[in-house]
């Protein structure tokens, strides 16, 4: 059989769709398995930047974890809303994660004494790890975590009062 040039060019173009079809099945299986493992509180173990403090997510406390950076107006908000309402938020783990280094997550700690109170922690995530494992793309991001399961995640600055309803 001879293969004519049209014949080579409509076989390269079949493979392709194939090959696209497969790159494409296995990206969105690694996708949904990465948002599934969100569901679960994931285990780690890591240092308050007063290293006084270990924090182990596994257990069954209620816990927060907000993202926030200095530089960010909304994430200010936030923390506002949490030392506003600490009543709100008395007896859960309240996780604040700061990008950068550990001054920025210090000056952070020494501008809300009223969340130091809480049981919270304060972790500078100076090289993105915390982040990436979170899947955070901007910030402010909350995660609420009740007996250990994913319960919502905010993306964004959250008015006064709205976690109320999933903290009963």
């Amino acid at each position: 059989m001879k293969w004519s040039l049209k014949n080579i060019i409509i076989f390269i173009m079949i493979d392709l769709i194939v090959l696209f079809g497969i790159i494409m099945y296995y990206t969105t299986s690694y996708d949904n398995s990465k948002k599934v493992s969100l569901q679960k509180r994931p285990s780690i173990i890591f240092n308050d930047i007063s290293f006084t403090k270990s924090i182990n997510l596994d257990t069954s406390t209620n816990t927060l974890l907000i993202f926030v950076t200095p530089s960010c107006d909304n994430c200010m908000h936030v923390l506002e809303e949490v030392s506003n309402n600490k009543m709100n938020y008395s007896g859960m783990n309240i996780v604040f994660i700061i990008p950068g280094n550990i001054n920025e997550s210090q000056s952070i700690k020494l501008n809300y004494p009223e969340i130091v109170r809480l049981n919270s922690y304060f972790v500078s995530d100076s090289n993105m790890v915390i982040k990436e494992r979170f899947e955070v793309k901007s910030y402010p991001t909350t995660f609420f975590y009740k007996h250990n399961k994913l319960i919502i995640k905010i993306n964004g600055e959250f008015k006064s009062g709205y976690l109320d309803k999933y903290l009963n």
